[in-house]
């Protein structure tokens, strides 16, 4: 930021006022930018008058294009790149301590693919005191700081309750897939889901019916997608029409536990793995994989293993092979 010199500046007195004397901005400036630097370009009114500035100092920046208004009492430093993550920090300090990114907003903070920061979306309690101009403001009767974090210096609602709130707009499809994804990165549980559920639910929210709904697929399927590459497996699956498996499922023999398969169609005694380009390559682990698959063969199962490329680059060769392990009729144009 400019050194800034003017004369007749305001001069503050003592106690918890703003105003602070003219002198050495220099310093001031640095100190300002400094503390910039770590918030995308931004500034709070308080943090400005905490660095030396007076309110009148502020204004001056202001009208010389120093600094750029967003809010009320929120700055950006002239210059300052305009990304998407100073956006949504903006609108999050915009509404103050009790709010965060929340809805599809929060889901692209958490890195759920397929969601979009923009517009930002912000939730608070009921009870914003001012014109919010920065995104879109949902006020909640009930949003609990239990249900707020803060994921990379960004106040956002929790996974749990961000897929809570998105229950009530964003597709089936995209929500299960939101959920699998924060269930595959470990963000949540479905414990946490549950316990979600029992507190939300009784409020008669909107969406309470479709989360519950996931809630208890989840639970059900007493597993999930444990990677992206699962996820888009199970994705793949489901797009296709086919029977959805039973996900993580424990198989034993007479000898004890053989391992936990990733998909698992009980009735047509298939498995099938789902192998990373990263895992199952090593001479070890291809000599246990195959150990474990002479013992579910042995149980009377169909193994089938997919590589990542497969999954990614061939899904019509995966669905073709499913379709005919599992005994369904080819789909048209397959």
């Amino acid at each position: 930021m400019p050194v800034i010199q003017r004369k007749n500046a305001v001069v503050g007195g003592a106690g918890n006022s703003c105003h602070t004397p003219t002198l050495h901005l220099a310093s001031m400036n640095g100190q300002a930018a400094s503390l910039a630097a770590g918030q995308e370009g931004l500034l709070t009114h308080d943090q400005l008058c905490r660095c030396g500035y007076s309110n009148e100092q502020i204004e001056y920046l202001v009208e010389t294009g120093r600094l750029e208004r967003l809010e009320r009492a929120l700055y950006a430093i002239a210059g300052a790149p305009k990304t998407k993550r100073q956006v949504i920090r903006a609108a999050v300090r915009a509404v103050g301590p009790d709010g965060g990114a929340s809805f599809e907003c929060a889901a692209e903070v958490w890195g759920v693919p397929g969601f979009s920061t923009l517009p930002v979306e912000v939730s608070t309690p009921y009870g914003h005191d001012h014109e919010f101009t920065l995104g879109k403001l949902h006020q909640s009767c009930f949003l609990p700081k239990e249900h707020l974090t803060v994921v990379d210096g960004i106040r956002v609602t929790t996974p749990a309750r961000t897929l809570f709130d998105m229950a009530s707009r964003v597709p089936w499809k995209r929500l299960e897939r939101a959920a699998n994804s924060m269930l595959a990165k470990k963000l949540v549980t479905v414990l946490a889901l549950r316990r979600m559920l029992t507190e939300m639910g009784k409020r008669g929210r909107p969406g309470t019916r479709r989360f519950r709904q996931l809630v208890e697929k989840l639970e059900q399927a007493r597993g999930h997608a444990e990677s992206g590459l699962e996820a888009d497996f199970q994705e793949l699956v489901v797009d296709a029409g086919v029977p959805e498996p039973r996900l993580q499922v424990d198989m034993f023999d007479d000898d004890g536990f053989i391992g936990r398969v990733d998909n698992h169609w009980g009735p047509q005694l298939v498995i099938a793995e789902v192998d990373s380009d990263w895992l199952h390559t090593a001479p070890l682990d291809e000599e246990a994989d195959a150990l474990r698959d002479k013992r579910l063969r042995a149980l009377g199962y169909e193994v089938l293993r997919f590589s990542e490329y497969q999954i990614r680059q061939r899904p019509e060769y995966v669905i073709r092979v499913l379709r005919e392990k599992l005994g369904l009729k080819r789909s048209r144009g397959g």
